[in-house]
C-alpha cells in the first residue's frame, strides 16, 4: 500500500479548485486522535470545508453583483442605541426574510444620517446569504434606466423581466428630491409588475 502525506493533496486540490480541502486536511492531521479518525469522517470534514468555502465565495460574488451600498453590513453588527429607537425584534424578523418570501415590501424611514441605508444593506445582505437575488439602486438611476426603454416595447418587456429576476430591490435616496409625474408612474409600474409576478409564484 502506497504511503501518502497530506501535502500530496496539494496538486490534486489545485486541479479541482478545492482549496477548502487543502485548508482542512492539515488541521485534521494535527488532531491528537488523528490516527484513530475514521477515513469517512476525515473525507466528510474535508468536503464540508470545501462546501463552506464555495458558499462563502458564492455569497461574496452575489453581494458584489448586487451593488450593495454597504457590502460589509450585517444585522449582527446593528447598534441598538436608545436614541436610535430601533425595534430589535422587528429587525431580527425582517432578517429572516419571510417578508420577501411573502412578496411584501419594507420601507425604512428616519432622519438624515440615521443609517437607513446601512440597515437596508444589512437586510439585503441577509437576504443574499439566505439565497435570494438582490439588487441595489438609487431611485433616480433606476428610473432613468427604466425610462430609456419607454419607446420600445421589447426593451421595456425585457427590462421588466430583468428587474423581476431579483427577489429584492433595494431602492435608495428618495429624499434627495421630488419625482416627476412620469417618474412616479414608472415607479408604480415597477412595483405593480413585481406584485403580479409574485402572485404567479
Amino acid at each position: 500500500m502506497m504511503s501518502r502525506s497530506v501535502m500530496d493533496l496539494k496538486d490534486v486540490c489545485f486541479e479541482l479548485c478545492a482549496g477548502g480541502i487543502l485548508m482542512r486536511a492539515p488541521e485534521l492531521v494535527q488532531l491528537p486522535n488523528y490516527q484513530s479518525l475514521d477515513p469517512v469522517e476525515f473525507l466528510y470534514e474535508c468536503l464540508t470545508s470545501e462546501v463552506a468555502r464555495r458558499e462563502t465565495r458564492k455569497v461574496a460574488t452575489r453581494i458584489k453583483k448586487s451593488a450593495c451600498f454597504y457590502p460589509d453590513a450585517c444585522i449582527e453588527n446593528t447598534l441598538y442605541a436608545p436614541d436610535r429607537k430601533l425595534n430589535r425584534g422587528l429587525i431580527e424578523r425582517l432578517a429572516c426574510c419571510d417578508w420577501i418570501r411573502n412578496g411584501e415590501h419594507c420601507v425604512i424611514t428616519g432622519a438624515t444620517s440615521s443609517c437607513k441605508t446601512w440597515l437596508a444593506s444589512a437586510l439585503m445582505n441577509a437576504a443574499i446569504r439566505a439565497g435570494f437575488r438582490a439588487k441595489y439602486y438609487r431611485v433616480n438611476d433606476l428610473l432613468l434606466e427604466y425610462a430609456e426603454s419607454a419607446s420600445n416595447t421589447t426593451l421595456r418587456t425585457n427590462r421588466k423581466k430583468q428587474l423581476n429576476r431579483y427577489h429584492q430591490l433595494m431602492i435608495d435616496e428618495f429624499g434627495l428630491g421630488g419625482l416627476a409625474a412620469n417618474q412616479r408612474a414608472d415607479l408604480l409600474e415597477i412595483i405593480n409588475e413585481r406584485k403580479r409576478e409574485w402572485a404567479k409564484a
